[in-house]
């Protein structure tokens, strides 16, 4: 090996990743955030905590120097956007002002988030600290007998204030958060990781079904497929083990979760939304009306194109002032077209950045990682159709912390790309399909 050749592979390798102090309030931050901000009188001590946090961030970016992320730039304007444009459309002062609030909470949060997750470390951190939230939700629903009677009697699951849509929403982001583990080195025997993430991601399965939410649901299994195609579907090409074991995978889980649905309340509520396609009638409990909150949606759009009617307002102007239960049609109606242009800039950018991490890093665990978010952001996506994260604390934890990675990833290969790294590297030091997909 030549001296060169030795000086460009150190070129390629990553610093040694630390967790700072700041990390460990973050973590009791994340934990307050998603488990119990919806708690009358637990909500103050989260912001609170919320407020301390941004506090100890600022001296801790100002040492740092962080660059900021562009979904980060997005999503600072978007609330620019609302804050000029919705006090001058609002009907209702106390609504708007009350989801403003909750978007500049949600703002500070993805600041921060993205700021300080600056490696895999505190990445792993952060999803740690998701799945310990989901934990205690999961574990107060079984404390107080609320799982027991959604499994006997069909009751829906809703845990601690989170009502059953958003249990099931936590529980599908918990089994992503376990599917990043899944893919990391880990000092733990191989068999002692599966044994705890396996069982974790069943029991994941089954609240989601005893949530009760169509959405989470189809959302998991959404989930599911899009992490093979984006982490695994090359790695499937090659190897006929790991062939086998994903078919495996996918039988047993799936006959598993078909013994779990079939007669529970959510395959009810299923069979009956199917009914309402079918037949094109109104069916009880079918979300059908979900159809009409477009068409309401799309009318408010059209009489407020520009700015829209103010943040909270759709349920001001549309029959039994329901929600929209979208997230396109919510930022839409709210904030009109042009901020709706503004807010989904973030997905785009964040997926843009994913894929170029996929194609450029050398390290197959960064590669699986721009895969995973990938992934999340399509089952987002694919969510928005039936509710909305424009104003989520336990999504932008997620998100905020894959932003904030991935933003210093693609930072760090960038630097590596204009210092000749990756041009000359050899096949010794690289996967061969690493060098055939950095062409």
């Amino acid at each position: 090996m030549s001296q060169t050749q030795y000086i460009m592979y150190e070129q390629v390798v990553a610093p040694r990743e630390r967790i700072p102090p700041f990390a460990v309030l973050a973590g009791l931050f994340i934990v307050g955030a998603v488990a119990f901000a919806s708690i009358p009188g637990l909500n103050y001590i989260v912001k609170g905590m919320g407020a301390v946090l941004a506090i100890t961030y600022v001296f801790h970016a100002f040492h740092r120097r962080t660059r900021i992320a562009g979904e980060v730039y997005a999503y600072f304007i978007w609330v620019i956007w609302v804050s000029v444009t919705g006090p001058l459309v609002i009907t209702s002062s106390f609504l708007f002002w009350s989801k403003w609030q909750t978007v500049v909470q949600i703002l500070i949060l993805v600041v921060i988030l993205s700021g300080f997750t600056e490696n895999r470390k505190i990445l792993s951190f952060n999803l740690l600290m998701f799945l310990l939230a989901a934990f205690i939700i999961g574990g107060m629903s079984f404390m107080t007998g609320e799982y027991q009677r959604a499994e006997k009697t069909g009751e829906r699951v809703g845990s601690i204030a989170l009502g059953s849509n958003g249990f099931g929403l936590v529980m599908l982001m918990a089994t992503a958060c376990m599917a990043y583990f899944w893919m990391q080195p880990s000092r733990l025997v191989r068999g002692l990781k599966y044994g705890l993430l396996i069982p974790g991601m069943a029991v994941a399965g089954v609240s989601v079904v005893l949530s009760g939410s169509r959405k989470s649901l189809l959302g998991l299994v959404l989930f599911y497929v899009a992490w093979l195609f984006f982490c695994y579907r090359k790695e499937v090409l090659r190897s006929g083990r790991t062939l086998l074991v994903i078919v495996l995978g996918l039988g047993v889980g799936g006959y598993g979760m078909y013994r779990v649905l079939s007669g529970s309340e959510i395959a009810k509520r299923m069979s009956r939304s199917w009914e309402s396609v079918i037949t094109g009638r109104h069916v009880t409990d079918s979300g059908s009306i979900r159809i009409e909150l477009y068409r309401e949606a799309g009318r408010i759009i059209s009489e407020n194109p520009i700015m829209g009617v103010g943040l909270d307002h759709y349920r001001v102007f549309s029959p039994g002032h329901l929600v929209a239960h979208s997230e396109y049609a919510e930022i839409a109606a709210d904030t009109g077209l042009v901020g709706a242009a503004i807010y989904f800039l973030w997905y785009i950018f964040l997926w843009r950045r994913a894929g170029k991490i996929a194609k450029w890093s050398p390290d197959v665990t960064e590669r699986r990682n721009a895969g995973l978010i990938r992934a999340v952001i399509l089952v987002l996506l694919a969510l928005g159709f039936g509710a909305w994260f424009y104003s989520s604390k336990f999504a932008w934890v997620i998100m905020g912390s894959f932003i904030g990675y991935s933003n210093a990833v693609w930072g760090r290969i960038r630097s590596e790309r204009a210092a000749g790294a990756y041009e000359y590297q050899s096949e010794y030091y690289l996967p061969a399909d690493a060098l055939t997909e950095a062409q």
